[in-house]
């Protein structure tokens, strides 16, 4: 058993298939109660590369004299926490799905953060039963030849789903709802392989959402998901999975676990928290959650060479259940929604 100070992880590889080589990082956490405050707010995170190979921690409000900086872009049509946003390539925009809404009910309703305008508008287009605590990934299948969205598990009202949705971000539809072998609730995680296919991992099974390691992939040609036989080292949930492209590499940090065998330590211990890629740096960067110092604001860089964690700007606002999406097009990471502060019922944003 570990507690929460603890910031160690460990370094574990796993084969999938023939090819895909998955690099596991553990965050070793312990779920701490307290009490939440609202989030609605959306915060766009702005990258430009320069001599400087970090993002600096403290850092002024001009973009072009750092590599970083936190800037509002204005408030989501609902609050909402444990939910999703993706990036749809289609029209540079960030679909922002599902989730807990301010009376603690499950939401299927969309919002769309619109690159061209660095706004958030609602979108018509809701999914077709409300989800939170799931997993999203943009896909191409044989539905359309536009970027798909698709759903993994999550749960409505406490009861975990069996089935995926492939969802058309344009317009709006559902195209198929693939059944999932293992049904998995909170925030079971999930990647984009280099093959077009989806691994996802974890989260929380049976009537008391107990974690699992089972690892389960959708082969996106025949929309079938499939359990594989490889299982993480540990159970997990309420982690994070980000997808390495420049080691064809999968980063698995945080969640909830008793690991005891322990390597290299984060700045920050955490959970709860959001993680994505920043292709022009080649590292990840993780913010927010859960975490030992009590300030939910901090984030740090993964630098998948020295396979070290450095600091970064401290977000505007403090986040834990929330979300971080890379958008191409500008550089920049959108980070929505979530929760200020814990408390038992983490339904409440």
């Amino acid at each position: 058993m570990t507690n929460s100070s603890t910031r160690n992880f460990l370094i574990i590889g796993i084969t999938v298939g023939a090819a895909v080589t998955i690099l596991i990082i553990v965050l070793l956490v312990k779920l701490n109660k307290g009490t939440m405050a609202s989030n609605v707010t959306a915060t766009s995170f702005m990258n430009e590369m320069t001599s400087t190979s970090q993002i600096p921690k403290n850092y002024s409000t001009t973009v072009s004299a750092h590599l970083g900086m936190w800037i509002n872009v204005g408030k989501m049509t609902c609050q909402r926490n444990q939910h999703r946003a993706t990036y749809i390539p289609s029209d540079d925009s960030v679909l922002i799905t599902g989730g807990y809404g301010s009376d603690g009910s499950t939401l299927a309703a969309v919002d769309k953060f619109l690159s061209s305008c660095n706004c958030i508008k609602s979108f018509s287009g809701n999914l077709s039963t409300p989800r939170s605590c799931m997993a999203s990934v943009v896909v191409f299948t044989a539905y359309s030849n536009n970027s798909q969205v698709l759903f993994i598990g999550g749960d409505n009202e406490n009861i975990a789903l069996a089935y995926a949705e492939l969802y058309d971000p344009i317009a709006g539809t559902v195209l198929a709802t693939p059944f999932m072998p293992v049904a998995a609730s909170n925030a079971l995680e999930a990647a984009l392989l280099s093959s077009g296919n989806v691994l996802f991992t974890g989260g929380g099974i049976g009537p008391y959402f107990k974690s699992t390691a089972q690892v389960q992939l959708f082969d996106r040609t025949s929309l079938n998901i499939i359990l594989l036989n490889q299982s993480m080292s540990i159970p997990r949930q309420y982690h994070c999975v980000t997808h390495m492209n420049a080691l064809n590499r999968t980063l698995i940090t945080g969640g909830i676990d008793n690991t005891i065998l322990l390597a290299q330590a984060m700045t920050v211990a955490r959970n709860h928290h959001s993680a994505v890629y920043l292709p022009s740096l080649n590292k990840v960067l993780l913010a927010g959650g859960w975490n030992s110092i009590g300030d939910s604001r901090v984030t740090e860089l993964f630098d998948p060479i020295t396979l070290t964690f450095t600091t970064a700007a401290d977000m505007s606002v403090p986040r834990a259940m929330f979300t971080l999406t890379f958008i191409p097009t500008s550089g920049r990471v959108l980070a929505c929604g979530g929760c200020q502060t814990r408390e038992n019922n983490m339904k409440k944003p």
